[in-house]
């Protein structure tokens, strides 16, 4: 398993219980603008920041943000599991930044946990082999979106995630080191 060809890397992931509060309420806010807070918090009617900050209580040890160079938050990712060697994540990109810089910011984001998340400093080989998620069936832009970052499509889970405020068929994304 090589490595990606080194490039410049413009993003970097930074745990959020890490970065200032302002930052991170900032970055939920723009999405709630956007009204795509709704897409991220599916199983919520009419999310609003409270939810956000009911979730980041719970399980704020579990959400890293894309940052820039001068840590504005440009995407999230909120690791809701990890079974044997592969993560299910969520994610959100910032609603500003163009579909070409949003992908940057995922496949970044990809690369750093596939390639460079070790149990120490002393692994050899990354502990992460498989990213996945589970999107809605009916969310038909985020399924491309997924697939342009590099996921492939595994299949469908039924009645397995919530749409909308109703149970709906999910369909299963993968991403390995090799896919990148």
């Amino acid at each position: 398993m090589n490595a990606p060809v080194a490039q410049q890397v413009k993003y970097k992931l930074q745990p959020l219980l890490s970065l200032p509060q302002d930052k991170v309420q900032g970055y939920w806010q723009t999405l709630h603008m956007h009204d795509q807070l709704k897409y991220r918090l599916g199983d919520v009617k009419d999310p609003a920041w409270s939810d956000v900050h009911a979730m980041i209580l719970r399980r704020g040890q579990d959400i890293y943000c894309g940052v820039d160079k001068d840590e504005n938050i440009v995407g999230e990712i909120f690791i809701s599991a990890m079974i044997g060697r592969a993560i299910q994540m969520h994610f959100s990109v910032h609603p500003d930044l163009p579909r070409k810089e949003k992908l940057k910011v995922c496949r970044e984001g990809a690369v750093e946990i596939l390639h460079g998340w070790r149990m120490s400093e002393n692994e050899k080989l990354p502990y992460v082999d498989t990213l996945f998620g589970m999107i809605p069936v009916q969310h038909k832009a985020a399924i491309r979106f997924a697939e342009d970052i590099g996921y492939k499509r595994q299949g469908i889970l039924p009645r397995s995630v919530l749409w909308m405020y109703s149970w709906s068929d999910a369909a299963i994304v993968t991403l390995t080191r090799e896919d990148l």
